[in-house]
């Protein structure tokens, strides 16, 4: 549905959105949460190290947008 509406809107609207940094947010946090959950079956503390790669790696990433929305 998602898929769908970004065509849709793409088609007639053209609506600029940062792809690349969506889809490069989602293929990280989608292998993250498999190697949580695969790999070290759900034990707490690769899975909370696994968190903590994420959000260092969203800080790094998106930080000025994190902050521009706090400071709102």
């Amino acid at each position: 549905m998602t898929v769908f509406s970004y065509y849709l809107n793409q088609k007639y609207d053209r609506t600029e959105y940062p792809v690349r940094s969506i889809g490069l947010n989602l293929l990280v946090a989608v292998v993250l949460a498999g190697l949580s959950f695969y790999v070290f079956h759900s034990e707490l503390l690769p899975s909370l190290l696994c968190f903590i790669v994420y959000l260092v790696f969203a800080w790094f990433t998106n930080g000025k947008t994190i902050l521009k929305a706090f400071r709102k």
